[in-house]
C-alpha cells in the first residue's frame, strides 16, 4: 500500500476550504472590500479602546518586542489602529504600515498624532497589490492575513520584503468556552489557520519558530439565557439542538456563581508567534 507523504498534501485546496472561500457569499466580508470596509468604519472611532491585543495580553507585545532590532526598519501588514505600529515604532527607526481600510487609517493616524512620533507611515493598500518599493528589516503580520486567498503567494511575498526576519502573529480562533466543549467531546467552531501557516511555511522551505503564547482570561456572564446564546453562536444547529441541555447543567456546575455580576467562567486564550530568521 503507498503511502501519502506529506509533500502530497494540498494546503492551497485546504486554506481555501477552511476559510471560506469555496462557500461564501458575494456580500460577505471575505471577498467584498467595500462591506470589509463599512464593517471597520464603524469599528475604527474605538477600536484601540476597546480592542487592543497589545494592552490585553501583554505577552504578546513583549515577545514581539524582543524580535525587533533596535533602531530597525519593519513593515507591518495590516496595521490596522495602530495598537502594535505604535510600540513598534518606539524601538525601530521607522514603521510603516500597509492597511486595507482608510477607516483604520484615520483612527490610525489620529492616535500617533498624540504619542508625537515621526517615524510612521501608513499606505493604504492590501497586501496582495501593495508594491513595494525598498526592502525592510523585518515584516511583521499580526492578525491580518485572514482575507487572503493564495496565502503561499502572501507568505512568499513577505519572506522577500524583508532582509532580516519575518514574524507572523495570529490567534487561535475558538470560543471562549472551548474547554467546555472539548471536556463533553462536542464539536464546536474554529478555525486551524494557525496551524496551516507553518506548514506552507515548511513546504515552501522555510523552517519557521513556533511559538505558543497564552493567557487566563475571565468571561462574565449575567445569565443562563447569554450562555445559551453563546451556544448557538459556537455550535451548528443541530449539535446545539441535542447538547443545549446538559451543556448548560455542566456549565453551571464549573462556573462560579457571583450574586452581582452573574456566572464567571474561567479560560484561557491562546496565540502562535511564527517568525523565520532570512539565511
Amino acid at each position: 500500500m503507498k503511502r501519502k507523504l506529506l509533500t502530497n498534501i494540498d494546503y492551497k485546496k485546504i486554506w481555501l476550504d477552511e476559510m471560506g472561500w469555496n462557500n461564501h457569499s458575494e456580500n460577505s466580508r471575505l471577498c467584498n472590500d467595500e462591506v470589509e470596509e463599512a464593517f471597520w468604519e464603524k469599528l475604527a472611532p474605538n477600536y484601540s479602546l476597546n480592542n487592543n491585543l497589545y494592552v490585553e495580553i501583554p505577552i504578546i507585545g513583549k515577545t514581539l518586542l524582543k524580535l525587533i532590532d533596535k533602531n530597525s526598519s519593519v513593515l507591518e501588514i495590516g496595521s490596522g489602529s495602530g495598537n502594535f505600529t505604535i510600540p513598534m515604532a518606539e524601538k525601530a527607526s521607522k514603521v510603516l504600515g500597509v492597511e486595507p481600510s482608510k477607516a483604520m487609517i484615520r483612527a490610525a493616524n489620529e492616535r500617533v498624532k498624540t504619542v508625537n512620533l515621526k517615524n510612521i507611515e501608513f499606505i493604504n493598500c492590501k497586501w496582495e497589490k501593495y508594491i513595494q518599493e525598498t526592502m525592510v528589516d523585518t515584516t511583521v503580520s499580526i492578525n491580518s492575513l485572514y482575507r487572503i486567498k493564495d496565502i503561499e503567494l502572501a507568505l512568499k511575498k513577505m519572506d522577500l520584503s524583508a532582509a532580516k526576519r519575518c514574524i507572523i502573529v495570529r490567534s487561535i480562533i475558538r470560543p471562549k468556552l472551548y474547554k467546555l466543549y472539548e471536556d463533553q467531546n462536542v464539536a464546536y467552531r474554529k478555525c486551524n489557520d494557525y496551524i496551516m501557516m507553518p506548514n506552507i511555511l515548511w513546504k515552501m522551505g522555510i523552517c519557521a519558530n513556533v511559538n505558543y503564547l497564552s493567557q487566563k482570561c475571565t468571561q462574565i456572564y449575567s445569565s443562563l439565557e447569554e450562555v445559551k446564546n453563546e451556544f448557538k453562536r459556537d455550535l451548528d444547529e443541530a449539535i446545539y439542538l441535542e447538547n443545549w441541555h446538559w451543556l448548560l447543567d455542566t456549565f453551571i456546575k464549573v462556573a462560579k456563581r457571583d450574586s452581582n455580576l452573574g456566572y464567571i467562567y474561567e479560560s484561557t486564550v491562546c496565540y502562535t508567534l511564527v517568525w523565520w530568521n532570512k539565511i
